[in-house]
């Protein structure tokens, strides 16, 4: 399902605000392609779309809402979906998540709570 007019409108705001902070990380999200989705507890993605469940991105701050698009449009970007290839799912998620998530803390930007974090490994 397409983005209600409200959603829209939120997403656009972070976009915008992405583009003052980096060309690059605006560049991937102006062209990812973005849906509402009630059948996911936050966001997700399947290497070419971002879902977004709004109920969970209206209780987010702005700064929460930037970080986790990116979180998710780099996981596209980074064709973690693609590479995953036989590997378990679950724990490629967890690495995939705890490498995005030191890029988009290294950068200034703020993840929601409960974000995988580990330092000792988010650089490998």
């Amino acid at each position: 399902m397409k983005l209600d007019e409200e959603l829209q409108q939120k997403v656009s705001a972070s976009i915008l605000r992405i583009t003052e902070r980096s060309a690059f990380f605006a560049t991937l999200a102006l062209y990812a392609r973005f849906e509402e989705s009630q059948h996911i507890p936050s966001a997700a993605t399947d290497g070419r779309t971002v879902f977004i469940n709004p109920e969970f991105w209206n209780k987010l701050t702005a700064a929460e809402q930037d970080g986790l698009l990116l979180h998710e449009v780099l996981h596209a970007a980074l064709l973690h979906a693609t590479r995953r290839a036989g590997r378990h799912p679950q724990v490629w998620n967890a690495a995939a998540d705890i490498v995005i998530n030191g890029m988009i803390l290294q950068e200034g930007y703020q993840l929601p709570k409960g974000g995988l974090r580990d330092k000792t490994l988010e650089r490998l």
